[in-house]
């Protein structure tokens, strides 16, 4: 998993873009690294949500759930206690999330794409427009990705 998230860095940002060293943004990096570890590309749909579907209290749900449908078997994780490969979700306290990102598979470390950096690896300090975990999920059948 390590590899293919290397890879990717340094896409920079690009709002509802999902291709790799070219551009990307929240959730199509996410999605991005997700298919290219399952070896099928099941993002690829037109119903496929850009980032900016997070930002709005709204459409996020919606997205949310359009997300968790297109990576079936997928699961929310009550219990915060994460493994590489889950999709961690943040948001303000006011409104619906507002940014995905992945659990890296070293320990603390969580990788996403932001306007400022483009693709980049961090702690899990929440990103500055972010107050609160709004939720995490895990695919189950990851242990089909390549390694």
């Amino acid at each position: 998993m390590q590899a293919t998230l290397q890879s990717w860095v340094p896409t920079p940002y690009h709002s509802g873009q999902r291709c790799r060293l070219a551009g990307a943004d929240c959730i199509g990096f996410g999605f991005g690294v997700i298919d290219d570890m399952d070896g099928r590309p099941r993002a690829q749909c037109s119903n496929f949500p850009a980032d900016t579907a997070l930002h709005d209290p709204e459409t996020a749900f919606r997205s949310v759930a359009t997300l968790r449908r297109l990576y079936e078997p997928a699961m929310r994780v009550r219990d915060r206690n994460v493994e590489p490969g889950d999709i961690v979700v943040v948001g303000q306290h006011s409104g619906g999330p507002g940014h995905l990102m992945l659990v890296g598979p070293q320990k603390n470390t969580l990788w996403h794409c932001t306007e400022s950096s483009g693709v980049c690896m961090s702690g899990w300090g929440l990103p500055a427009h972010t107050s609160r975990i709004f939720a995490v999920y895990r695919i189950l059948d990851k242990h089909r990705w390549i390694s």
